[in-house]
């Protein structure tokens, strides 16, 4: 009872076993502060990342970035090496040429 009435002061809302941290602006589940749900764009396998990870707020304060799970990250890192030592994988460089005018 005590820890429930602190939680409520410093604003936390409570939806039967989670709560929304309005800090963190997610839902927790089981009571749980730090940890946050990322879900993998390619086989949208749902993990847990600790709050603190530079991975974490990376992806929290820029939407852009998107997150993969390791699994899925070692076969696309696997496969793009495999193409690098293959003669098919050409790093194409724009190149600029510089104007007299500026």
């Amino acid at each position: 009872m005590y820890d429930l009435i602190i939680l409520q002061r410093i604003g936390f809302f409570f939806l039967e076993d989670s709560f929304f941290c309005p800090y963190c602006l997610q839902w927790n589940e089981n009571g749980v502060v730090g940890q946050m749900r990322v879900k993998c764009v390619l086989c949208d396998k749902i993990d847990k990342l600790d709050d603190q990870l530079p991975l974490a707020k990376r992806l929290r304060n820029r939407p852009i970035h998107t997150y993969m799970c390791d699994r899925c990250y070692e076969r696309i890192k696997n496969r793009t090496e495999a193409r690098k030592a293959s003669n098919s994988f050409q790093l194409t460089v724009e190149t600029k040429e510089e104007s007299d005018w500026i």
